[in-house]
Parts: structure tokens; C-alpha cells; sequence
């Protein structure tokens, strides 16, 4: 992968020794955006989880069963 956005930035842009250099930058930066998506989204749905879960657990109610504008 590194390859080709060298490859990309130096012969398709005509970026010369710069695109190798920025191919490598960008090839960094979409790993790490690999990587780190699928971590937040994770993080998010488990902490969304862990709310439903406690809430079941405390048998709480919501607004829309205890009345009017939640009181």
C-alpha cells in the first residue's frame, strides 16, 4: 500500500522525490484512520450497550410511559 501512494503522488502527479515523501505521510495517515474508525466505533457501541444494560438492570422508566413532559 505504501508503494502505491508513492507511486501515486511521484509518477501520476509528477511530484517528483516530494511524492515519495508525501505518499509515505499518507500512506501513515490512512492506516492509522484504519485502525482508529472501527476502535471509536466500537468504543461507542459498547458504552451505548453498557447504558441499556444498566438501565434494564435499575428498571428505570422512561418519559414517554411516566406522563406528561416526564413527570
Amino acid at each position: 500500500m505504501q508503494e502505491w501512494f508513492q507511486n501515486l503522488f511521484a509518477a501520476t502527479l509528477g511530484l517528483g522525490d516530494l511524492g515519495f515523501t508525501v505518499g509515505l505521510v499518507v500512506s501513515v495517515i490512512v492506516k492509522i484512520v484504519i485502525i482508529l474508525i472501527p476502535l471509536i466505533l466500537t468504543v461507542a457501541y459498547l458504552t451505548y450497550f453498557e447504558r441499556k444494560v444498566i438501565g434494564f438492570m435499575q428498571l428505570r422508566v422512561g418519559p414517554n410511559v411516566t406522563g406528561p413532559w416526564g413527570l
